[in-house]
């Protein structure tokens, strides 16, 4: 199983010619970044004791002892399974993990996704159908992290903005909506299961997430208009929308409450509130020695629901915002580019709403098969541990985002005809405006047109000034001007059809045809 990490860089290269969705892959392996940012791993341990009980261990470690952490000999003979949680995979350590376990292209592919869309470059989640990933023992899907930016950040909607990560992802900044300004962080998250038969002594889950943000502290890069070629790196203090996504599990009685039975997850990252809550408590259906793919899936697909739900309270106060968008209007320019604004927003929100469907469709049929073969394989779904601790409630989770989701987004589209409608009111009143100022300008020209002909003519000499011997000369000349002026301006209707049949043949012929 174990190869030189160059076999799955050619081995990678070798599949993008009949799969040409992997040339993102190809791309992110090949680049020499001058720094890559530090992975961050850790490992949970599943044992069984000699007197039957089980437990778990959670291990922070070093990127060099990854070699430990995947190999399937040199382990304690109580160890049933681990959980590998490698955070913001740097080239090499990807490329090595490729090798030695020889993944699948398209699950690391799907991982690295690109923030931007290409058109020369495909996603494999939009270039591969189903059932390619039907029975494959992995799972991968992206999120958004709801951020509170500070307030006066609006240049970084002009900006291509991406987390200075090893794997960027995309920043998106939304229009400041009740004085606040809101973020949506991309994440991805990937998990792979190894089984016995596959690893050898223990069964092994990889999971592949983002990197936190500690301390509010969000690393971005952004490319300089300046300089084309120049990257500009700054750091921007956030904190999280509403406090963070809620806990979801269920609350301890008070009565028997001990002292850190009330202690919340970090929120800080995937990778922090996995090892939280592997502690705390493991799903129903999850067997320590031969785990599921969705009981691996459980909590990290909680906590992926749970960021969705505050995607969805953005969308609702954004909703909110669009209902009063005519209100508190101070001048014609400021509403129209408001509007304009709004209509921008609402197109983006467009887009961004059917990439969200796509993805929780996604999921919900991953949850959705995975279900019906526990059930057919007739895998206890009791509720002995309580209902939100089985599998079965994802069903659930994942069905109400799917309908809340479709409900904000056609409530989202409905406004644009009406923000559209807003714009062509705002245009056309501005338009009477400079209408009322184009009319002022006539009733200008009525005062000042007899001051200059009465000074013009005083300014005459003589001769043929009013009264003097050529004063004829002044009409014989004036009045063929203003005639040809005329005549040039507004033609008879046959002298009009000849010069255009002179002037304009090609437009008289297409008339007559």
């Amino acid at each position: 199983m174990h190869k030189e990490p160059e076999w799955y860089q050619a081995h990678v290269a070798a599949q993008c010619r009949k799969n040409p969705c992997l040339s993102s892959l190809e791309r992110f392996l090949s680049e020499r970044k001058e720094s890559e940012h530090a992975c961050r791993i850790a490992t949970i341990d599943f044992i069984e004791n000699e007197d039957g009980s089980k437990g778990c261990q959670n291990r922070f470690l070093h990127a060099d002892d990854i070699k430990f952490a995947i190999s399937s000999v040199d382990q304690p003979t109580n160890l049933k399974g681990r959980i590998l949680i490698v955070e913001d995979v740097s080239r090499e350590l990807m490329e090595f993990l490729g090798s030695s376990l020889a993944i699948d292209p398209f699950f690391l592919a799907s991982h690295v996704y690109t923030p931007y869309r290409e058109i020369s470059m495909q996603t494999p989640n939009l270039a591969t159908l189903p059932s390619r990933n039907r029975h494959q023992r992995y799972f991968n899907t992206h999120y958004h992290r709801t951020l509170e930016l500070p307030e006066r950040c609006d240049y970084l909607r002009q900006l291509h903005t991406v987390r200075a990560m090893n794997i960027s992802r995309k920043l998106a900044v939304l229009p400041p909506t009740h004085g606040t300004s809101i973020g949506l962080a991309q994440h991805a998250l990937s998990i792979h299961l190894f089984t016995q038969e596959e690893h050898g002594g223990h069964w092994l889950c990889l999971m592949l997430v983002d990197s936190s943000i500690p301390n509010g502290l969000l690393s971005l890069d952004s490319r300089d208009k300046t300089a084309k070629e120049r990257w500009a790196r700054f750091n921007l203090r956030t904190k999280l929308f509403l406090s963070g996504y809620e806990d979801f599990l269920d609350p301890p009685e008070v009565y028997t409450a001990s002292a850190d039975a009330w202690e919340p997850p970090s929120r800080l990252g995937m990778l922090e509130d996995l090892t939280y809550y592997w502690s705390r408590k493991w799903p129903a259906d999850f067997d320590s020695t031969n785990p599921t793919l969705l009981s691996l899936c459980f909590y990290p697909l909680k906590i992926i629901a749970a960021e969705w739900m505050n995607v969805l309270a953005v969308m609702n106060y954004h909703i909110k915002r669009y209902e009063y968008s005519i209100e508190g209007q101070k001048t014609i320019a400021q509403d129209l580019d408001r509007l304009n604004t709004d209509l921008n927003s609402l197109q983006r929100w467009k887009r961004r709403n059917l990439s969200s469907q796509q993805k929780i469709r996604a999921i919900r049929s991953f949850v959705d098969s995975h279900v019906a073969s526990h059930v057919a394989g007739g895998l206890t779904t009791t509720i002995e541990q309580g209902y939100s601790m089985n599998p079965c409630c994802l069903v659930d989770d994942f069905a109400y985002l799917t309908t809340s989701l479709t409900q904000y987004s056609e409530r989202l589209e409905s406004m644009l005809p009406v923000v559209m409608s807003l714009v062509q009111i705002s245009d056309t009143r501005r338009s009477l405006a400079e209408a009322a100022n184009i009319s002022r300008l006539t009733y200008l020209a009525f005062v000042f047109v007899p001051l200059s002909f009465t000074s013009s003519l005083f300014s005459m000499n003589a001769d043929i000034s009013p009264g003097g011997r050529q004063f004829w000369i002044y009409f014989a000349v004036a009045v063929p001007i203003t005639a040809a002026a005329f005549l040039l301006a507004r033609p008879p209707g046959s002298p009009r059809a000849w010069l255009q049949s002179r002037i304009f043949p090609a437009r008289s012929v297409a008339v007559q045809v």
